[in-house]
């Protein structure tokens, strides 16, 4: 294929994932109602042109969602320390440091 190309089933859908892709079973959006009730974990929406069964924030799967270890990944924006958690991450700085805006850290200092 292409470089920038990726090749899923044809009764898959191919979805761009942050650095990546997932080939995902499209659904049928019908007032509420989908395809995908059989996982409860997926949910029917709008992917490009058409719906797809996609997973939530943080989590990746074609017929079950599993965690995206963002850490792992080097997508958090931690500046120090990066602890995965279930469909997120959190942010820690190293002792003598103070965490800021979720993500940075600040020196601190005794006198």
């Amino acid at each position: 294929t292409d470089q920038g190309q990726h090749s899923c089933n044809t009764d898959t859908i191919c979805h761009n994932t942050v650095g990546s892709f997932e080939c995902v079973q499209p659904c049928v959006e019908n007032g509420g109602n989908s395809q995908c009730t059989e996982n409860s974990e997926t949910t029917c929406s709008k992917d490009g042109d058409g719906f797809a069964c996609l997973c939530a924030t943080g989590k990746i799967g074609e017929t079950e969602c599993s965690d995206i270890n963002e850490c792992d990944l080097n997508i958090d924006a931690c500046e120090q320390n990066c602890h995965n958690s279930d469909g997120s991450y959190v942010c820690t700085c190293n002792s003598g440091y103070l965490i800021a805006n979720n993500s940075e850290c600040a020196g601190w200092f005794i006198f």
